[in-house]
């Protein structure tokens, strides 16, 4: 896949490899976002064997959650405001900085995520590296074992609360008929007939499946804007009111992957529930669906 025209910054959805290598400079922040849902130490392992130069690390749970409360939140709450700015400051941004980020691939091991609460934070120079390591590597790259000491960042937060919705506006909107929301999850999990992390198998009623490597090209960037508009297209999400323009997962990482390809295709308001269906069947009193093509 070759990639895109290479546009001067900032930039706030995608930045390719060349762009990155053209453009970066000494105030840019580089964080390495990498995650694995099955073992929690293996980003941090993976990111001390080898990152991009000059990258920081940022951990899921720690760093891009809150703590979770059993029968009331999903397993990966948002961070707090407070948390999150603190931790910002720490990477070394500042209200202007360009930060990009990066996983294994096109942002679903937590890049996307983390571009996500970025943007909630009200800090829009931010980019998911399309491709991510695999792409650099792939590129013949190098990569450190340097671990960077930023200088301390002066972020401010400025509240976007649109980026993010929660359990209740979900609910609120399950019998709108033109609003569209996305799961992100594999097609057996949506339908109930394979298991997940979850007690309760199934999808939030009228959800429509589209899993993330419908999304992707081969060698895991994005698939081209052309394509990602025809698949939002397909599932209603171009005539949908912007405030029903929500993605959701198990417990949302994969689906900020959507929100962040909405965005780059144009098609605006997209929203992440933060959520997702961790939290949805936390207190086992909301519906589920297991029936196909629901």
């Amino acid at each position: 896949m070759e990639e895109e025209a290479s546009h001067q910054g900032p930039f706030q959805t995608l930045i390719s490899i060349t762009e990155l290598r053209e453009q970066r400079n000494a105030t840019w922040v580089l964080i390495d976002a990498r995650h694995d849902l099955t073992d929690s130490r293996a980003g941090h392992a993976a990111y001390e064997g080898g990152h991009l130069p000059g990258a920081v690390f940022a951990h899921l749970d720690r760093d891009l959650a809150g703590t979770p409360i059993p029968g009331e939140t999903g397993r990966r709450p948002a961070p707090s405001v407070r948390s999150l700015t603190a931790t910002a400051r720490r990477w070394g941004i500042s209200p202007t900085t360009q930060v990009v980020v990066y996983d294994n691939d096109a942002g679903s091991m937590a890049a996307a995520r983390l571009w996500v609460l970025l943007h909630w934070l009200g800090h829009e120079n931010v980019a998911v590296l399309d491709g991510g390591l695999r792409a650099w590597e792939a590129a013949g790259l190098p990569l450190s074992r340097s671990v960077p000491r930023p200088a301390h960042g002066t972020f401010e937060p400025r509240i976007q609360p649109n980026w993010l919705v929660d359990t209740q506006h979900v609910r609120a909107i399950l019998n709108d008929p033109h609003a569209v929301l996305i799961d992100a999850r594999p097609t057996e999990v949506y339908r109930g007939t394979r298991t997940s992390l979850d007690p309760v198998a199934g999808h939030i009623p009228g959800a429509r499946c589209l899993p993330l490597d419908a999304i992707k090209a081969s060698d895991s960037r994005l698939a081209p804007t052309r394509t990602l508009v025809m698949r939002y297209q397909s599932l209603g999400a171009l005539d949908a009111p912007v405030d029903t323009r929500i993605a959701y997962c198990g417990s949302g990482v994969w689906a900020a992957q959507h929100v962040l390809a909405m965005t780059h295709a144009g098609i605006a308001g997209a929203r992440l529930y933060v959520g997702s269906w961790s939290e949805w069947v936390a207190s086992g009193d909301r519906p589920t669906q297991t029936s196909v093509g629901s």
